[in-house]
């Protein structure tokens, strides 16, 4: 026997988890000599530029007076330390549309000198007395899009209407898309269905434009005391952002958190904000989210990766994955609502990185590339349900684990979810698990579907037993199916939510984190608040799974 033979799947699993381990510990090392690294050229003298505004802590730097709208971020993003400045810094999609322009030249170098081989082969053959034929197979190789010019400037708000979503006079050329692969699930898996293509799933997002977003509401059942309430939340997330563009767990709020995490909380924020429509080149909220979408992509890692521990923060491993999940869902709808080709390549690097680090077993939790468990993973399915809405191509591995993960969680009543194998499965979890199944296929009168929304049913939102993660994942769920299980969902959702949104005083406009397990423990003002509107925008967040989907 070979030592090859002796070695057990206990022993692989252990490499597996070493090298995992190891990985990440090289990761991290890198990370905070970043950190270092910036910081120090923070700190360092610019020479003869001009003084610095001082630096509020948590506050960012005071408004100077620029050509843009994006304010200048005084951590200096590392991506762009190479690019040469002169008495102003560039914001980072600014020196994003310069690279763009740099890079057209090269382009056209490079056409030229194919052109010239195609003319002297063809020369070479012409000129030869021979009978020997020469056969050339010439094309241009399909290469990524380079980051197009991207204005912020410049636009008129007279018109009381934003313009459409999809209007083709926002960017200067229209990016070709890559196709989304055909998706190959485990044969004995009967709910896995091709996936929907990116320009059909785009589809999803229309919902959010002026016009469509008030026949949704009317058409799936919601109020003007449901949309209010979502007007007093994004007011009240508006009046919390902070000077530098970001959003804190911590606070000034009140019941904010003890342990900070900028990156998640600004994601969470933002989420509210695009599901209503508004986004960095359009709407009421434009410069709220153009401020919160510039700070965001600044904490972008170089691997992709949206979570950053700040000098003066403490590292929270059950927030890693979580927060670059929802940076991922951020960055992927706004590329998909806008189109904006500065978003393409955060955007890709954030799908890069979750495929990367998905572990064997098919999903994702607190350690990168190691162990898995539902509440993280859900999040992921909603990044790459996003990715592939703005056009990201998704390999079709990522999509067997997954499956291959769900059916891991499935109870042994093949209805309801569990957190991980071998746990009770919950309200919440299986809320999760069934949405996530409706993305990777199951079809609208899939029974198992039926029954969890049966039981799903028969616990309905009631205040004296909270759950907003429950609540989150259930309303996505009923209102994907509609009928007779959404109309009983809704006739008590639209009611409750808003009746218990605080009305008055300092914190008008969110929600109490009070019994709520989740919010009380680590979530936050923030956390309930966002979730709670979040809920609220689902009558035209995303347009019910089985209207678009190609059976």
């Amino acid at each position: 026997m070979t030592d090859d033979d002796s070695k057990s799947p206990a022993d692989d699993e252990a490499r597996r988890r070493a090298r995992a381990e190891s990985r990440r510990q090289q990761l991290e090392q890198q990370k905070r000599q970043q950190l270092r690294r910036q910081q120090q050229a923070a700190a360092r003298p610019t020479g003869d530029s001009p003084s610095k505004t001082p630096v509020v802590p948590g506050e960012g730097v005071a408004k100077e007076k620029r050509p843009s709208k994006l304010r200048p971020r005084h951590v200096p993003d590392p991506r762009l330390a190479s690019l040469e400045t002169d008495e102003t810094e560039p914001t980072l999609l600014e020196s994003l549309k310069d690279e763009s322009r740099r890079a057209v030249p090269a382009y056209l170098g490079s056409l030229v000198v194919h052109l010239v081989l195609l003319i002297a082969l063809a020369l070479i053959v012409f000129q030869q007395a021979t009978t020997t034929t020469l056969d050339l197979e010439f094309g241009f190789t399909e290469a990524t899009p380079e980051l197009a010019e991207f204005e912020l400037d410049g636009l008129d708000n007279s018109d009381s209407s934003p313009p459409p979503l999809y209007d083709p006079n926002v960017l200067t050329i229209e990016p070709p898309r890559p196709e989304v692969p055909p998706l190959t699930i485990r044969p004995d898996a009967p709910e896995a269905n091709d996936p929907i293509e990116s320009l059909t799933l785009r589809a999803a997002l229309t919902g959010r434009s002026v016009d469509d977003r008030e026949r949704m509401l009317q058409e799936m059942g919601g109020t003007p005391g449901t949309e209010e309430a979502v007007k007093q939340g994004l007011e009240w997330l508006k009046r919390n952002q902070q000077r530098d563009g970001l959003w804190r767990l911590t606070g000034p709020f009140s019941d904010g958190t003890n342990l900070e995490n900028r990156s998640a909380a600004t994601a969470m924020a933002l989420l509210c904000f695009l599901a209503a429509g508004h986004t960095h080149q359009s709407g009421e909220y434009q410069d709220v989210v153009s401020r919160g979408l510039e700070a965001l992509l600044e904490r972008q890692q170089f691997d992709g990766d949206f979570y950053r521990v700040d000098g003066n923060q403490i590292e929270i491993p059950q927030h890693h994955l979580y927060t670059h999940a929802q940076g991922m869902i951020v960055v992927c709808e706004a590329l998909a609502m806008t189109g904006d080709e500065a978003l393409i390549e955060p955007a890709t690097k954030a799908v890069q990185f979750a495929e990367e680090y998905q572990t064997p077993e098919g999903g994702w939790r607190y350690t990168l590339g190691v162990d898995a468990d539902l509440s993280v993973t859900g999040w992921f399915v909603l990044g790459l349900q996003s990715a592939k809405m703005a056009g990201i191509e998704i390999k079709p591995e990522t999509w067997e684990g997954i499956d291959r993960f769900l059916y891991r969680c499935e109870h042994e009543d093949r209805i309801r979810f569990v957190y991980k194998r071998n746990l009770e499965p919950s309200l919440a979890m299986t809320a999760e698990g069934v949405l996530c199944r409706q993305y990777l296929g199951w079809k609208e009168h899939e029974p198992r579907m039926r029954d969890a929304i049966d039981y799903m049913n028969g616990n309905p939102i009631n205040f004296d037993s909270i759950d907003y993660y429950y609540w989150y994942y259930a309303t996505q769920v009923m209102h994907n199916v509609e009928g007779d299980a959404w109309k009983q969902w809704n006739e008590t959702m639209r009611v409750e939510i808003p009746k218990r949104q605080v009305t008055s005083g300092r914190e008008r406009g969110s929600w109490d984190t009070e019994g709520d397990q989740h919010a009380m423990a680590g979530g936050g003002r923030l956390y309930s608040t966002c979730l709670m509107i979040l809920t609220l925008e689902v009558y035209y967040r995303h347009l019910p799974i089985y209207r678009y989907r190609v059976e």
